[in-house]
């Protein structure tokens, strides 16, 4: 995105006294948009309302030239109701795109700004009320492996995409086929352990899959699963890591069958060796710095 500064705010800053506020436009995935800005006022830019956020404080803007990574620490309360608990537990704000901008809002209407930063939002941790967000900048994307490498195990996404199935099918069925939709929680154990009533497959077949809740205070939200064993026609699940909200009895999920991306598995559980996404055969490093004999 551009950075260039407009005329009249270019003047604006060569003047005595600047009237300047930081907005920043948060641009979740699922396209809620939000706008908060450092103003004691509510700032309009662009059809969007920039909400006064007096809590909000962030770190020096740090830029490089060359290859350098731009960064930022976006840390305020919990006080707007746009920005709760629960949306950042659930991880709706991972991978959000943010802008980060000035703007000169005694301009009425305000409509030039200078691009500060944009990037998405990285890490997220909370404590005692207050979020800090990892601002990470596009540039960060050019330190990223961006070609694949060779390896044993599938490097298919997940398990149903679209290098996994083939027109659609993972070895002639459709990915319904590996789910159990409808069910309900029949008891729960821990954060991380619950049962599902009236699923009856075979132990270890949704390990390494997700469990999605479709109803629930975590609806919407899914977990892999890290271990599954068949109980008296009932799946016991436990988790790799528990859900953001309370797991209660008669919530009802999805489930889908796991796959460990190992060669056996996709010929064996899936029939769908086809498209297996890995290279099994070829010598590891072990096997290249192997001795000969004398």
């Amino acid at each position: 995105m551009s950075r260039a500064i407009p005329a009249a705010l270019q003047t604006h800053l060569n003047g005595a006294v600047l009237t300047l506020a930081r907005c920043y436009k948060i641009t979740r995935t699922d396209g809620t948009v939000f706008g908060f800005t450092s103003n004691n006022v509510d700032v309009v830019f662009g059809g969007v309302t920039y909400e006064a956020a007096a809590a909000v404080d962030d770190s020096a803007v740090r830029n490089q030239t060359g290859s350098g990574i731009d960064n930022m620490d976006v840390v305020g309360l919990l006080q707007s109701s746009r920005i709760t608990d629960a949306d950042l537990l659930a991880g709706r704000y991972d991978g959000a795109t943010v802008e980060v901008f000035l703007v000169n809002y005694k301009q009425n209407p305000v409509t030039d700004r200078a691009v500060l930063l944009t990037g998405t939002i990285g890490e997220i941790t909370v404590e005692d009320g207050q979020y800090k967000a990892e601002f990470r900048p596009l540039s960060q994307r050019l330190k990223q492996q961006v070609v694949e490498l060779t390896s044993p195990l599938c490097r298919a996404s997940d398990f149903g995409d679209s290098r996994c199935a083939s027109g659609g099918t993972i070895g002639g069925q459709a990915l319904s086929f590996y789910q159990r939709t409808g069910k309900s929680v029949a008891s729960v154990a821990s954060s991380i352990q619950f049962t599902v009533g009236s699923v009856a497959d075979a132990t270890d077949f949704f390990t390494y899959g997700k469990v999605q809740f479709t109803s629930g205070a975590n609806n919407g939200i899914a977990r892999e699963i890290k271990s599954h064993t068949l109980s008296g026609g009932a799946a016991v699940l436990v988790l790799q890591e528990p859900f953001p909200f309370t797991v209660a009895v008669n919530d009802v999920v999805t489930l889908t069958a796991g796959c460990d991306r190992k060669h056996t598995t996709c010929n064996t559980k899936f029939s769908n060796i086809a498209n297996f996404r890995g290279e099994p055969y070829i010598p590891g490093t072990g096997q290249a710095m192997k001795r000969g004999r004398k």
